[in-house]
């Protein structure tokens, strides 16, 4: 591949937050794809490029360690240059949409599944609505079967109705004893 300025530009801001070789040459193909697009938009001196002060402000506004935020980027690298306004948000409004606490929500789902950093909360807060209905479960029920599984607040609500009923057929029970035994899993 073309070594491009911007290239050079995506490696010195990776290298500023003094992560290892290993970890920019894990990172710089990921970036490079999801930049692509950026690339006639913002100019090589744009503070787009400051992932150290996106990371810092980022995890200062949400009450975590850089070292948290950054394993969370590593898993989501779109978290590097996203804006940490919009992110601390994202957090804020879907933990204030759910009824419970940022820090719940940090702790028990966005750390676990980072996608939650940039997903709309208004979607989160759709999904959760959907899914509880069609499981004939009260939100609360489900938001608390969801901070054990953080993947439940971003699924499809049908796809996980597909699964609850399919798995209920193959244990020959009906939705709501298998619905019962599930919220009983750890």
């Amino acid at each position: 591949m073309l070594q491009t300025p911007y290239h050079y530009k995506l490696e010195n801001s990776l290298g500023e937050l003094r992560l290892t070789e290993e970890q920019i040459s894990k990172l710089l193909p990921e970036l490079e794809k999801r930049i692509n697009h950026f690339k006639k938009l913002v100019s090589l001196e744009s503070v787009f490029w400051n992932f150290v002060d996106k990371v810092e402000k980022t995890s200062k506004l949400l009450g975590i360690s850089e070292e948290q935020y950054l394993y969370a980027a590593f898993k989501e690298p779109q978290l590097f240059y996203q804006s940490p306004a919009k992110i601390n948000n994202n957090i804020e409004t879907a933990a204030a949409f759910l009824g419970i606490d940022k820090k719940t929500y940090l702790e028990k789902a966005a750390l676990k599944k980072p996608q939650l950093f940039y997903q709309s909360p208004y979607s989160v807060f759709r999904r959760v609505n959907k899914t509880a209905k069609l499981l004939g479960l009260e939100r609360d029920q489900y938001i608390g079967a969801a901070l054990k599984k953080p993947q439940l607040f971003y699924q499809d609500p049908k796809t996980i109705l597909r699964n609850i009923t399919g798995g209920a057929a193959n244990l020959r029970l009906s939705k709501h004893d298998y619905v019962e035994m599930a919220l009983r899993q750890p």
